[in-house]
């Protein structure tokens, strides 16, 4: 930038222009705390031309007088921690394990079981069901399905969208329901279900999503409800022995 302006008054052309002023304004901060006159000598056309921005009238009405730096500014250095004598510090130890009454490690945090896993052992595996819908076509998967079915073990139910009306744009819709379901990814060991979006693609909608699901135990568990995307959705439960609910979830799964 020195030797920039070794031949010129200003950074570009004969008058001030916001090239001078961007690069200007950023070195105030720099001529106010930093460069005290033995180091702005090393730079005389820059200190030059800056002095002669901060004489401009338009300038001082903007940003106010500019005091060049006196003396170089220097950081407080935060005050060093003293460090305890190695025989203090061991000593302090031992007091607190004197003090605690026990010299016993800490015991680690029990972890929770999931009440899920502790639900009677199931005849129907989930992950063999989520196997037979994706290796089989699906009349035959859905045979195998009601034959292996554990009502004591599995509940199914289906899920309708509150809002299904405000789904006018498809791509929004799919990134809605896409967005659900990564937030229930701890459902993937409890549960399994098939989202469906209904409606002519390209059009204004309105898009419906619905979906049907078949859940580990007696009822949705928290890691379905627990999901902040799953209150705006409206379960039912499916009783297999009514042939609408039956059909309805085979529609949808």
């Amino acid at each position: 930038l020195d030797n920039h302006l070794l031949l010129r008054t200003y950074l570009v052309g004969d008058r001030v222009t916001l090239a001078d002023i961007a690069v200007g304004s950023a070195l105030i901060a720099l001529y106010e705390k930093v460069l005290e006159e033995s180091l702005r000598s090393k730079y005389g056309n820059v200190t030059r031309w800056f002095t002669t921005l901060i004489n401009q009238p338009q300038w001082s009405n903007v940003l106010g007088d500019v005091k060049l730096c006196e003396k170089e500014q220097v950081p407080a250095q935060p005050e060093k921690k003293q460090k305890q004598p190695k025989q203090k510090q061991k000593q302090s130890k031992k007091q607190q394990a004197q003090g605690s009454g026990s010299s016993e490690p800490p015991k680690k945090p029990v972890k929770k079981k999931n009440p899920l896993d502790l639900l009677p052992r199931s005849t129907m595996e989930l992950d063999s069901v989520k196997r037979n819908f994706s290796n089989n076509p699906f009349p035959e998967a859905l045979e195998v399905f009601y034959k292996d079915f554990d009502p004591e073990g599995y509940c199914l139910y289906t899920s309708d969208y509150n809002y299904n009306d405000e789904n006018t744009i498809d791509f929004q819709t799919s990134n809605l329901v896409g967005g659900w379901i990564q937030r229930l990814e701890s459902l993937r060991k409890y549960g399994f279900g098939c989202v469906n979006i209904w409606g002519a693609e390209d059009s204004k909608g309105p898009f419906k999503i619905r979906a049907a699901w078949v859940f580990r135990g007696p009822s949705p568990p928290e890691e379905f409800t627990g999901c902040p995307d799953s209150e705006y959705h409206t379960l039912a439960r499916v009783d297999l022995n009514s042939e609408a609910d039956k059909k309805r979830f085979e529609d949808l799964l």
